[in-house]
Protein backbone atom coordinates (compact mmCIF):
# COMPACT_ATOMS: atom_id res chain seq x y z
CA UNK A 1 0.00 0.00 0.00
CA UNK A 2 1.18 3.51 -0.82
CA UNK A 3 -0.06 6.99 -0.07
CA UNK A 4 0.88 10.39 -1.40
CA UNK A 5 -0.29 13.96 -0.84
CA UNK A 6 -1.95 15.56 -3.86
CA UNK A 7 -2.16 18.99 -2.22
CA UNK A 8 -2.85 20.51 1.19
CA UNK A 9 -6.31 18.91 1.49
CA UNK A 10 -6.15 15.72 -0.58
CA UNK A 11 -4.18 12.46 -0.77
CA UNK A 12 -4.21 9.39 -2.97
CA UNK A 13 -3.91 5.86 -1.62
CA UNK A 14 -3.21 2.77 -3.75
CA UNK A 15 -2.89 -0.93 -2.96
CA UNK A 16 -2.60 -4.35 -4.57
CA UNK A 17 -5.58 -6.70 -4.70
CA UNK A 18 -5.23 -9.74 -2.44
CA UNK A 19 -4.18 -12.93 -4.28
CA UNK A 20 -7.19 -15.00 -5.31
CA UNK A 21 -6.17 -17.91 -3.06
CA UNK A 22 -6.39 -15.54 -0.04
CA UNK A 23 -9.86 -14.24 -0.88
CA UNK A 24 -12.69 -15.81 1.09
CA UNK A 25 -15.19 -15.76 -1.78
CA UNK A 26 -15.77 -13.23 -4.54
CA UNK A 27 -14.16 -9.85 -3.86
CA UNK A 28 -16.85 -7.16 -3.44
CA UNK A 29 -14.74 -4.11 -2.59
CA UNK A 30 -12.39 -2.37 -0.21
CA UNK A 31 -12.81 -0.37 2.97
CA UNK A 32 -10.31 2.48 3.30
CA UNK A 33 -10.12 3.97 6.79
CA UNK A 34 -8.24 7.08 7.85
CA UNK A 35 -7.74 9.37 10.85
CA UNK A 36 -5.33 12.07 11.92
CA UNK A 37 -2.15 10.36 13.07
CA UNK A 38 -2.06 12.11 16.45
CA UNK A 39 -5.62 11.01 17.30
CA UNK A 40 -6.30 8.07 19.59
CA UNK A 41 -8.75 6.58 17.06
CA UNK A 42 -8.18 2.95 16.15
CA UNK A 43 -8.95 1.44 12.76
CA UNK A 44 -12.56 0.51 13.59
CA UNK A 45 -13.30 4.09 14.76
CA UNK A 46 -11.68 5.92 11.82
CA UNK A 47 -13.56 7.51 8.93
CA UNK A 48 -14.30 5.07 6.11
CA UNK A 49 -14.59 5.11 2.33
CA UNK A 50 -16.06 2.11 0.49
CA UNK A 51 -14.37 1.43 -2.87
CA UNK A 52 -15.61 -0.95 -5.58
CA UNK A 53 -13.60 -4.12 -6.27
CA UNK A 54 -12.45 -3.00 -9.73
CA UNK A 55 -10.40 -0.15 -8.24
CA UNK A 56 -7.16 -0.35 -6.28
CA UNK A 57 -6.77 3.34 -5.49
CA UNK A 58 -8.78 6.25 -4.17
CA UNK A 59 -8.56 9.92 -3.29
CA UNK A 60 -9.29 11.14 0.20
CA UNK A 61 -10.28 14.81 0.32
CA UNK A 62 -11.39 17.51 2.77
CA UNK A 63 -8.27 16.93 4.87
CA UNK A 64 -6.36 19.45 7.00
CA UNK A 65 -3.26 21.07 5.58
CA UNK A 66 0.20 19.92 6.70
CA UNK A 67 -1.28 17.08 8.77
CA UNK A 68 -0.23 13.45 9.09
CA UNK A 69 -2.93 10.82 8.58
CA UNK A 70 -2.90 7.11 9.37
CA UNK A 71 -4.51 4.97 6.66
CA UNK A 72 -5.61 1.31 6.52
CA UNK A 73 -7.20 -0.79 3.74
CA UNK A 74 -9.16 -4.05 3.95
CA UNK A 75 -10.75 -6.12 1.19
CA UNK A 76 -14.21 -7.54 1.77
CA UNK A 77 -16.32 -10.29 0.23
CA UNK A 78 -19.93 -11.38 0.64
CA UNK A 79 -18.69 -13.49 3.56
CA UNK A 80 -17.20 -10.53 5.44
CA UNK A 81 -14.19 -8.28 5.84
CA UNK A 82 -10.60 -9.38 5.52
CA UNK A 83 -7.93 -8.10 7.90
CA UNK A 84 -6.85 -4.48 7.69
CA UNK A 85 -3.43 -3.69 6.28
CA UNK A 86 -0.61 -2.40 8.40
CA UNK A 87 -1.07 1.31 8.93
CA UNK A 88 0.74 3.82 6.70
CA UNK A 89 1.27 7.50 7.49
CA UNK A 90 0.65 10.12 4.80
CA UNK A 91 1.18 13.84 5.30
CA UNK A 92 -0.75 16.48 3.38
CA UNK A 93 1.09 19.39 1.78
CA UNK A 94 1.34 22.94 3.02
CA UNK A 95 -0.64 25.60 1.21
CA UNK A 96 1.09 27.23 -1.72
CA UNK A 97 3.11 24.22 -2.87
CA UNK A 98 1.29 23.82 -6.17
CA UNK A 99 2.69 25.23 -9.41
CA UNK A 100 2.01 28.93 -9.84
CA UNK A 101 -0.61 30.00 -12.31
CA UNK A 102 0.64 31.53 -15.54
CA UNK A 103 0.23 35.27 -15.70
CA UNK A 104 -0.14 37.16 -18.96
CA UNK A 105 1.59 40.52 -19.07
CA UNK A 106 1.20 43.01 -21.87
CA UNK A 107 3.49 45.97 -22.25
CA UNK A 108 2.64 49.09 -24.07
CA UNK A 109 4.36 52.39 -24.49
CA UNK A 110 2.65 55.73 -24.65
CA UNK A 111 4.19 58.58 -26.60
Amino acid sequence: MRGQAVNSQKMTVSWAAPPEQHQNGRLVGYRVRYAEADSALEVDEAQMLVIEASRTSCEISDLHKWTQYKVWVAAYTQKGDGPYSDVIIVQTDEDGRSAPAELGVACCCCS
